[in-house]
């Protein structure tokens, strides 16, 4: 099956499976290693744009093509959607409140509040959030127009844990073997 073997290549030479469900290019593995992995791409991902392009409108097998043909630096923006644990209480007066209540630290930048700094070893690292991730939502409420102020109040509101969404734009080159 020819979309079998374009989907091994894609695997090949960039270090994921992907998968299609309700219009969404959804990353279903990502090999330890590959370009992928070190470009911070996760399962679960969700693909958003390659080379600019929205991908939702796509068939499945033009994805795979336009991710075999492109040129070997592969650009694409991805969505990710976790949840963090918050800094145990001892460790908090050590790194400032609420500086790095969730292991990291936010600006508003042009595209809306931007991961700044990450602690390595913390909930927000363990979640494989970087420098440069755009926050999309905060519990479920966009953020992208919002204060900053209001940001880490909506931040700090449930100290149990930060569900919260982001965007990542990546880039990376494909091992062609």
């Amino acid at each position: 099956n020819a979309a079998v073997y374009d989907e091994e290549k894609v695997y090949r030479q960039c270090g994921f499976f992907l998968e299609q469900v309700s219009g969404m290019v959804k990353v279903r593995q990502v090999r330890a290693g590959s370009p992928a992995d070190l470009a911070g791409i996760r399962e679960n991902d969700i693909l958003m744009t390659l080379g600019g392009e929205l991908l939702e409108w796509l068939l499945y097998r033009e994805i795979l093509n336009k991710f075999l043909n492109t040129i070997p630096q592969v650009n694409i923006s991805l969505f990710r959607v976790t949840s963090l644990s918050p800094v145990s209480r001892g460790l908090l007066s050590k790194l400032g409140f609420p500086y790095f209540f969730w292991g990291l630290t936010c600006a508003l930048e042009y595209q809306g509040m931007t991961i700044r700094k990450i602690v390595s070893g913390y909930s927000a690292a363990k979640a494989g959030l970087r420098k440069g991730d755009i926050i999309i939502t905060v519990h479920g409420i966009p953020v992208q127009f919002v204060p900053p102020v209001k940001v880490y109040q909506l931040m700090m509101g449930n100290r149990k844990a930060l569900h919260m969404s982001i965007e990542r734009y990546v880039s990376f080159w494909k091992e062609l073997k």
